[in-house]
């Protein structure tokens, strides 16, 4: 575990360079919908970036922070340290919960617990560079990284990014909310061995997302494309008000899907909330999954190189904190369907959805995210997100888009800038129509 101290001042962000950092244009999601104001240029087609011309040295907003006498005051230690094995990291849990309830992006993908079942059940490759932040024996700030050799542009080069993947919905820092952002930013710097960073899936509507790349623009180059997007929903009073919001086509499906699965012989629909209700479902769970559509490309919970483990790791280690919810639709004695939901703060995440195709007549996917819309209407949630990537389905469901973007910069040195320009003329070719992918 390396450690670096360095002066840094409490709860007040430098000024200067950053506002010289141009502002972001507004764009547009997919297909028409709704956009906040964004990172990103550019609407709906392929990915576009902002590119940013590199300036000033590596270490340059150390030595202003040390040169400013009005901040001087407010200074004090702040420690960075990387944690690079998993037994290290399983130390954490109690301290970055914590601080992830002190974080502007408190979420369940977030907890120690996600990152714990990821790192012991999912293949990844690299090595644990989890950078951690403490400030008087208090951790303030933390990024879960990895570091890993690979190749970019046919050059060999150790590449940081966050321990996530396709499972993964979004992912950030974690940074206490009375703590300067950008000095838990500047502790990337204290990892050593890294060329490039390659940072995804980062919510364009978070703040800190906005205040990651201003930092990163005052500190050099960054590149800033366009993520993912996840469709959602912000919920209205009741269900009577979120039904007249859906289509025609939609109303009957469920009007059609509810009468066929509620006159089926055997007709149970199940909420599961406990460790223990989990388990007695979970054979239930592979077995539709081995029956869905994601059986032919590999991608169910049993084909899939640790994919069940990890939901059953996750579920049972949260369940005491309430942090996902099942619903598994039986039909005939035979499990149909079943939902997979995170949920936090008001928020149900749809992470898992499956059934098993023999049981399409009665289309019972469409039941269990309706039974799942009504129980989070009548707890007085406030949002339903698909997550992952936009359909044809998750339109008929929800209205809105949340869009993510992926930021690449580089450390510093010959290496690294040749990679960011390179990067940065290839995208800036498929953005001007010059390179395929235009």
């Amino acid at each position: 575990m390396a450690l670096l101290r360095i002066q840094v001042p409490r709860g007040s962000q430098e000024t200067g360079a950053q506002d010289d950092a141009p502002s972001a244009p507004a764009g547009s999601s997919p297909g028409g919908r709704t956009r906040r104001r964004g990172l990103v240029s550019g609407g709906s087609g392929p990915p576009s970036a902002r590119v940013l011309a590199y300036h000033g040295n590596l270490f340059g907003r150390f030595l202003k922070t040390r040169q400013a006498p009005a901040r001087r005051k407010a200074i004090m230690a702040l420690e960075f340290a990387t944690i690079d094995t998993p037994a290290a990291f399983a130390g954490l849990r109690e301290q970055w919960n914590e601080l992830a309830r002190r974080s502007a992006v408190d979420h369940a993908f977030m907890r120690h617990e996600w990152f714990s079942a990821w790192l012991e059940h999912l293949p990844w490759r690299g090595e644990l560079r989890v950078l951690t932040a403490h400030r008087d024996g208090r951790l303030v700030g933390a990024a879960p990284l990895r570091l890993e050799r690979t190749r970019r542009r046919g050059m060999t080069v150790r590449l940081l990014s966050f321990l996530q993947s396709g499972i993964s919905p979004r992912c950030h820092f974690l940074v206490d909310r009375d703590e300067d952002p950008t000095a838990i930013f500047d502790g990337l710097w204290s990892i050593e061995g890294w060329d490039l960073a390659e940072l995804k899936s980062l919510a364009e509507d978070e703040a800190l997302t906005g205040s990651l790349v201003d930092h990163l623009v005052a500190r050099g180059t960054c590149i800033v494309e366009t993520g993912g997007v996840s469709p959602y929903q912000e919920m209205p009073a009741d269900w009577t008000a979120f039904e007249k919001t859906r289509s025609k086509g939609f109303r009957k499906r469920f009007r059609n899907s509810n009468n066929r699965c509620r006159k089926a012989d055997g007709f149970e629909l199940l909420k599961i909330e406990t460790a223990a209700a989990f388990d007695d479902a979970f054979a239930d769970m592979l077995e539709i999954s081995t029956n869905s559509w994601k059986a032919a490309g590999g991608t169910d919970l049993v084909t899939q190189a640790g994919m069940g483990e990890f939901f059953r790791s996750f579920a049972r280690a949260t369940a005491a904190d309430g942090l996902w919810v099942v619903y598994l639709l039986r039909l005939g004695g035979r499990p149909a369907a079943f939902d997979f939901y995170v949920r936090h703060d008001g928020r149900l995440v749809g992470l898992r959805w499956e059934y098993d195709e023999s049981f399409s007549y009665y289309m019972p996917g469409v039941v269990v995210h309706v039974a799942a819309i009504r129980d989070l209407l009548e707890d007085g949630g406030r949002e339903y997100d698909l997550a992952g990537t936009d359909t044809d389905f998750k339109s008929g469901l929800v209205d809105a888009a949340r869009n993510h973007v992926d930021i690449t910069f580089a450390r510093g040195g010959f290496k690294s800038r040749v990679l960011i320009a390179l990067k940065d003329a290839l995208v800036q070719g498929r953005r001007d129509g010059l390179l395929p992918g235009g």
